[in-house]
């Protein structure tokens, strides 16, 4: 356990290095602020996302046996996360989620965050084609196309469910 958090932790300064490409939004009939765009963990910082995604991260148990089978298995070559900061869901499932990637060891370099606002836009960036009405979504990649997504809340477990998508041929 504390080697994983270790990992965490090194793999948030590295992405807390990264360039920031979010816009922080005051929404002022809710009294929130959250973030909008192409999206990093030093993103999450700003808006105190940091902190719930950390203990998130850090409480969720995968299934073992489930983490095993995916590690057997091919896996995506993307994995796109459309999230709102101001959003409970995604407060609770992208952290979990993140977890997964990391118990199976999916390269960071193939994961991408994009926040979103109240309407479910991510700003100046179009994301019209992905169809988000909920969030989190989880749209998975191969060969540049989608081959399938989580929407808001696993049906078992995230772990269970990623590994149901990636064995569906």
């Amino acid at each position: 356990m504390r080697f994983r958090v270790t990992i965490f932790l090194v793999l948030l300064v590295s992405v807390l290095n990264a360039q920031n490409t979010a816009s922080v939004v005051y929404n002022e009939e809710h009294d929130i602020h959250f973030l909008v765009g192409e999206t990093s963990a030093k993103d999450f910082a700003q808006v105190g996302f940091d902190t719930i995604f950390f203990n998130e991260y850090r409480d969720y148990q995968p299934n073992d046996s489930i983490i095993q089978k995916l590690r057997t298995i091919e896996m995506p070559d993307s994995i796109l996360i459309v999230l709102a900061t101001w959003c409970h869901d995604s407060k609770v499932q992208v952290p979990r989620f993140a977890r997964v990637l990391n118990d199976v060891s999916y390269p960071e370099d193939r994961l991408r965050y994009i926040s979103v606002d109240l309407k479910k836009q991510a700003g100046s960036k179009d994301i019209s084609n992905l169809n988000i009405e909920r969030v989190p979504t989880f749209i998975f990649y191969k060969n540049g196309q989608e081959f399938g997504r989580i929407i808001e809340k696993p049906v078992v477990r995230l772990e269970s469910d990623f590994y149901t998508i990636l064995n569906k041929d």
